[in-house]
């Protein structure tokens, strides 16, 4: 079934442990065309006021009800490493994420697959090498690239 980002921007994200948000945003993978994260804006219970989400932790989504289950706590997102949804994201950035929710990472072959409990309160470094193929689906004028800084 085909969704329209733009209908399901606002979306409710909801965690284990109760609402998490409302998604802001989608990024995407211009060479593949799929969606990879969900930016989602954390409200008030959390300083930094947008998260980034893989795609892969939603368990459940109910397009009716516009609502997206994720299988991750609210703390979990809380200690996990921060991400300027605003900026272009960096390769270094993904594997941050990566690590720390133990994610597969879809750039390499996942054929083993990923599974690890990171620490939290871990340091990681950011650096400015960007995923040049990591889009936004919002912007102005329409699509925006992410990876270009634009």
């Amino acid at each position: 079934m085909i969704h329209d980002l733009d209908t399901l921007t606002g979306s409710s994200v909801i965690a284990t442990d109760g609402e998490m948000g409302s998604i802001r945003n989608f990024l995407f993978d211009d060479q593949s065309w799929t969606i990879r994260y969900l930016v989602v804006d954390v409200g008030s219970w959390l300083v930094r006021r947008a998260v980034v989400l893989a795609i892969t932790a939603v368990e459940q989504a109910d397009w009716a009800k516009k609502t997206f289950h994720v299988h991750l706590t609210k703390e979990q997102v809380r200690n996990s490493p921060d991400v300027d949804s605003e900026k272009p994201v960096s390769r270094q950035q993904e594997i941050a994420l990566r690590e720390y929710f133990g994610w597969t990472a879809y750039w390499e072959d996942s054929a083993f697959g990923v599974s690890s409990s990171a620490p939290t309160g871990r340091e990681y470094s950011v650096h400015n090498a960007e995923d040049p193929h990591l889009r936004s689906v919002l912007g102005r004028g329409g699509l925006r690239s992410v990876g270009h800084g634009r």
